[in-house]
């Protein structure tokens, strides 16, 4: 036989936090006029390195640039080093107040196109378990409200859960010109670097995560 359940009132909190971008992946193809495999691309292939070198001019480091893909492009039926091939670039931007900068870098290149921007968000154990323990604490309140209403004795806590939640809101801050999930050059900055005066000094990026907290509490038997 097992145990019967217990009296039990449940508490469901819904805690909805804003979390700060600290970070941003530009992902970034350049169209090149030779073929040349692997990392060795970022300083042998030339519209690859003059890339590399106008990132580095703004505080992007080498070791922040990866190549993802290499698509050589073949017209005489045969590979080799002076095939045309299309590299696709991943950069990271690890200081935000420089994305304006680094778009700059990039879009200053005749043979560069972004592709689209992705943000990044800080991975903090601690933050979580701060937003839980709020959780855990206006339970706690919620459940001694509701014992007193219902004249029942709050006696313990019998189960605590943090269902999974649905996919986080994303929600984008700033000035006018802020990027998103794309890019594209407006008419103005069209043919010429694009720096701080298109998209604005204060580049900021959130989203919002909602914490979930099931608590069960136990209660003296209800009359």
């Amino acid at each position: 036989m097992s145990e019967s359940r217990p009296d039990v009132i449940q508490v469901d909190i819904h805690l909805e936090e804003e979390v700060e971008a600290s970070h941003a992946f530009l992902h970034v193809t350049v169209k090149g006029s030779s073929l040349v495999t692997g990392n060795a691309a970022l300083t042998k292939a030339r519209e690859v390195a003059s890339l590399v070198s106008a990132l580095e001019g703004v505080g992007v480091t080498q070791k922040e640039i990866r190549v993802e893909h290499i698509y050589a492009e073949v017209s005489s039926g045969l590979l080799t080093k002076s095939s045309s091939a299309t590299y696709t670039l991943r950069v990271r931007c690890n200081k935000l107040d420089t994305l304006a900068d680094v778009l700059g870098a990039i879009t200053s290149q005749k043979t560069v196109e972004l592709q689209h921007l992705e943000w990044g968000y800080p991975d903090d154990e601690a933050l979580r378990t701060a937003w839980l323990v709020t959780c855990a604490q206006r339970a706690n309140e919620r459940a001694k409200q509701l014992s007193e209403a219902l004249g029942v004795k709050l006696l313990g806590v019998h189960r605590f859960g943090e269902p999974e939640t649905n996919a986080q809101a994303q929600m984008y801050r700033g000035a006018p010109g802020a990027v998103g999930g794309g890019y594209e050059r407006s008419k103005g900055a069209k043919g010429r670097s694009m720096g701080a005066e298109d998209l604005g000094l204060a580049i900021a990026h959130a989203k919002k995560v909602d914490v979930h907290a099931v608590v069960e509490y136990r209660v003296s038997p209800f009359s």
